[in-house]
Parts: C-alpha cells; structure tokens; sequence
C-alpha cells in the first residue's frame, strides 16, 4: 500500500504542494522530503488559511494531522 503514494510523492518532489490539516489549517510549500508513512518536509512552506500568510520556513508536517494533499495540475 505504502508503494503507491511514494511513487505518487516521487512526481511531485521539488513541487509545491498544498496540505489541509485536521485542524483546518492550510499550508503549502515545496515538497522536498517525505517517508513510508507520509510524514514529509515542506521547504519555504506557509500557512495560507487566512487571508495574509504567515511564513513558516522548512516544516515538517506529521501523517497523522494530514487530512488532504493537493498536487499541482500542470503538466509534466
């Protein structure tokens, strides 16, 4: 199970990503790390839920407060 989303990540690393959180924060950033279990890094990564985004730096963001990823739809 674990194989598919990695090979999913793999496409996207060194892209910019968006996470939701389960506490309804929104963060995006670059994807430049990521494990097994989906914990990743997120490089120059900010919080864009409000209106003016609060700069967050490298981030890393915990599987288990993950609730949805949004990949970029350019083309490849």
């Amino acid at each position: 199970m674990s194989g598919n989303f990695v090979n999913l990540f793999a496409e996207y690393k060194n892209k910019i990503i968006v996470v939701r959180m389960n506490d309804k924060t929104t963060i995006q950033g670059m994807l430049i790390e990521y494990d097994g279990i989906m914990n990743m890094t997120l490089d120059d990564a900010r919080d864009v839920s409000n209106k003016k985004a609060l700069h967050l730096g490298r981030t890393l963001v915990r599987c288990s407060r993950i609730t949805a990823i949004s990949f970029p739809t350019e083309n490849k």
